[in-house]
C-alpha cells in the first residue's frame, strides 16, 4: 500500500515546495527630466509585529560635471492601507497626499562607480503585520515652484535596498515559515522514502527482483529529496543575508521539475497500459 500511494504523497509534498525571492533587492531607475520619470516603485516587504528596518544606497551612473548639481532623490515609504489610494494620485502628489508614512529626503548617491553610504530607517507595527511599499521620487522642482522643469536632464541611478525583520531575518512575512514548512516536508519525504525502501526489500526477497516502475518511482523520489535539501539550504542562507544560495536554488528548481516530469511520465505510461 505504501508503494501504491507513493505518487499521491509525493504530489502533496511537492505542493509545499516554494520559490523565495531575495529581499536584498537591486536595480536601476531613471529619474528627472520629462514628466513621467519622477517616481519609481522599488519593491515591497511584509513586516511582522515589532520594529523592522530597511537600508538603501545609490550609485549614479556616468559622471556628473563639476558645475552640475548632484541629484538627490527621495525615498518614500507607504503603508499597505494607504497604497491603493496613493497609486491613484499623480506621481508628485503621492508622498504628500498618499501619504507616505516615512520619507527620506535627498538621498546621496555615490559617484564615479562608487556606491553611496547606506541610509537606514525603521517601521513599527504592534496591532498586526503590514506590507510596506518603497519608491524613489524626484519632485523637487514641483515642490519648490509648483512647475516641473521639463528641460532638467534626467539621470540614472543603481540602487540596493535591504529589509530586515525585528529578529534580523530577511524573509518577508509571507516567507517567514517557509524554512519550517520545507523542513517538515523533507522529513515526511525521508520517512516515506525509508518506508518504500523497506517494502522494496521485502518485495525483492520474495520475487527476486523489482518492477521497473518501482525503480522509476524511486528516481522521482530521490530527485525530489535532493531538490528539497538544496531548497532548504538556500532558505537558511537567504534568511540571514537576503541573497541565499542562487545556484542551489536554481538546481533545486531544475531537480524539482525533473521529478515532476519523471512522475508524470510514469503515470502516462501506466495510463497507456504499461504494466
Amino acid at each position: 500500500m505504501a508503494i501504491a500511494h507513493g505518487p499521491v504523497v509525493l504530489l502533496l509534498l511537492q505542493l509545499l515546495h516554494g520559490v523565495a525571492e531575495s529581499r536584498q533587492h537591486s536595480g536601476t531607475v531613471t529619474l528627472g527630466g520629462e514628466h513621467g520619470l519622477q517616481w519609481h516603485f522599488l519593491g515591497k516587504f511584509g513586516y511582522a509585529i515589532g520594529t523592522g528596518r530597511y537600508e538603501i544606497r545609490l550609485r549614479l551612473q556616468g559622471t556628473s560635471d563639476e558645475d552640475q548639481e548632484l541629484p538627490r532623490p527621495d525615498l518614500d515609504v507607504f503603508l499597505d492601507e494607504d497604497w491603493p489610494s496613493a497609486t491613484t494620485l499623480t506621481p508628485c502628489r503621492r508622498a504628500l497626499d498618499g501619504p507616505a508614512r516615512r520619507s527620506h529626503a535627498m538621498l546621496e548617491p555615490g559617484q564615479f562607480g562608487e556606491w553611496g553610504r547606506w541610509q537606514s530607517g525603521a517601521v513599527y507595527q504592534k496591532v498586526r503585520p503590514h506590507i510596506w511599499y518603497f519608491a524613489l521620487s524626484d519632485c523637487r522642482d514641483e515642490y519648490a515652484g509648483g512647475v516641473l522643469d521639463a528641460h532638467r536632464a534626467s539621470y540614472t541611478v543603481d540602487y540596493e535596498i535591504r529589509w530586515n525583520q525585528f529578529d534580523n531575518s530577511e524573509l518577508s512575512l509571507e516567507m517567514r515559515y517557509m524554512p519550517v514548512a520545507t523542513y517538515v516536508s523533507m522529513l515526511a519525504l525521508t520517512a516515506l522514502g525509508l518506508r518504500v525502501a523497506v517494502r522494496c526489500q521485502c518485495v525483492r526477497k520474495f520475487y527476486g527482483h523489482l518492477h521497473p516502475v518501482i525503480h522509476v518511482l524511486g528516481l522521482a523520489m530521490a530527485l525530489q529529496w535532493v531538490s528539497q535539501a538544496l531548497h532548504l539550504f538556500h532558505l537558511h542562507a537567504y534568511e540571514h543575508d537576503g541573497v541565499g544560495a542562487p545556484v542551489a536554488d536554481v538546481m533545486a528548481e531544475v531537480l524539482f521539475v525533473l521529478s515532476q516530469v519523471v512522475g508524470a511520465s510514469l503515470l502516462l505510461a501506466m495510463a497507456q497500459g504499461y504494466t
